[in-house]
């Protein structure tokens, strides 16, 4: 999948620019989610003539209003956005926008791809089409988009696979919602995914626990997209697949712990933990101990026998 590109381009010349001038003051730009990024600005002027953004680009207005001046094609108009509001701007749609002080937002942009495969559950469009959307009340996207926010002020503890699915969420919520195509829902199934597609998916975790994995790159394994996956995995197993992945991890650290002298520092690291901490916070949560008093325990009662 591309790289999100936060860039506009003017539909008359052709000329590429950066969104905003200005730097954000939290951005993901270095976390590790493919075809989603989420940037947090505060206020300034905004400018644009006849400019169209290269990716899908979500705005949620954070404190305070603002209001643009904005002009597409023919037609023209003031637009007040109250806070916490959501704006969409669908890629290379061209717009006019004229703004003296945007006040805080967060901004999400989507790469096209991104959208399409979360779209795949939704519509089954030959082009898929978002409606430009000013100022609305839209809770979930308020929601996610704070959800976000917290993984990027966190340090992104959920790994790739949870922001990739909270994006992915969120975009199937876009294409159903803002989209001009006719939404065709999934078909229904009450169970899980097939034995044989669990099963892949199991030893596809288990096979790359020390290395980050993607929710693309499971789905794909299983031939399914993101959104449909991470569903009827949750329904077979009753875990997120990233809620699963770290459950594994933390079972297989528990085996190493008892089965060797690696240390924990060691274990975590094998086990695709950003480090000894990052194990320890997920071994409590599991065990209700850390992993040191998880081991004298198991030597105190081991000595007792």
């Amino acid at each position: 999948m591309s790289q999100v590109q936060d860039s506009v381009v003017n539909v008359i010349t052709g000329r590429k620019r950066p969104a905003l001038t200005r730097p954000p003051v939290l951005s993901s730009a270095s976390s590790p989610w493919r075809g989603v990024r989420l940037d947090q600005f505060g206020g300034g002027p905004v400018e644009t003539k006849d400019e169209a953004p290269l990716s899908h680009t979500l705005v949620v207005q954070l404190e305070r209003p603002t209001e643009f001046q904005w002009k597409r094609g023919a037609e023209s108009g003031s637009c007040y956005l109250p806070a916490g509001s959501v704006s969409l701007f669908p890629a290379m749609t061209p717009v006019t926008v004229k703004n003296r002080d945007t006040a805080e937002f967060i901004r999400i942009t989507f790469d096209p791809q991104f959208l399409l495969c979360a779209a795949h559950e939704v519509i089954q469009p030959e082009r898929l089409e978002l409606t430009p959307t000013h100022g609305v009340d839209d809770p979930f996207v308020r929601g996610a988009a704070l959800a976000l926010r917290a993984e990027v002020q966190a340090g992104y503890p959920g790994g790739r696979s949870y922001g990739e699915l909270l994006a992915h969420t969120l975009a199937a919520h876009l294409v159903r919602c803002y989209s001009n195509q006719p939404v065709t829902p999934a078909p229904a199934t009450t169970g899980g995914l097939p034995k044989i597609k669990l099963r892949r998916a199991v030893e596809y975790i288990n096979e790359h626990l020390a290395e980050e994995i993607s929710l693309e790159a499971l789905a794909g394994a299983v031939g399914l997209s993101p959104f449909h996956f991470s569903r009827l995995f949750k329904r077979s197993t009753g875990f997120a697949p990233h809620q699963y992945v770290i459950q594994r991890r933390v079972e297989r650290a528990k085996e190493m712990l008892l089965s060797s002298r690696t240390t924990i520092a060691q274990v975590a690291i094998q086990n695709g933990f950003c480090d000894q901490s990052h194990l320890t916070a997920h071994f409590k949560r599991v065990y209700g101990v850390a992993p040191k008093a998880f081991l004298r325990r198991f030597a105190s009662d081991r000595e007792a026998a």
